[in-house]
């Protein structure tokens, strides 16, 4: 009977944990998906001949597995008027052209078709003075841009 009454009380107590921190994430995810997403020119003027750091998560999704790093793009604004930019970071996967296309997406364009043949694009969104990029349907801050 005592063992009973302990796993009932178990369960009790892991569903109201998990309820909590269910509506936690999700009052996280609604905070960003109110988030201003920003225009062409936006983009433009907030990166152009920049340095942007923001957090990158190497490794397998496991929690002993996972190292966060820090990493760093420059944009350079390569013409005078438009969306173009070359980019060169501390690790070469994110050097290369980029450019802002008119349905305001920040586009990696691959210089070679062995890293794909799909472009690697972002929108950039800005909430209470904090910018992030959403990469598929992740928010990731952009911690610096100087």
């Amino acid at each position: 009977m005592t063992r009973a009454v302990r796993n009932f009380f178990l369960v009790l107590l892991y569903s109201f944990v998990s309820f909590h921190g269910g509506i936690a994430f999700a009052q996280g995810n609604t905070e960003l998906e109110n988030a201003r997403q920003l225009n062409k020119q936006e983009i433009v003027d907030l990166i152009a001949n920049k340095t942007v750091r923001y957090r990158i998560t190497v490794g397998s999704r496991t929690d002993s597995d996972v190292n966060v790093e820090m990493n760093k793009i420059t944009f350079t604004k390569t013409e005078e008027f438009g969306g173009n930019l070359s980019a060169f970071s501390t690790k070469s996967s994110t050097d290369g052209k980029w450019y802002v296309n008119d349905k305001s997406r920040l586009i990696r364009q691959y210089d070679r078709i062995a890293w794909g043949n799909k472009p690697f694009g972002v929108s950039v969104f800005e909430n209470k003075g904090k910018y992030y990029w959403k990469i598929g349907e992740v928010f990731q801050e952009l911690l610096s841009i100087e």
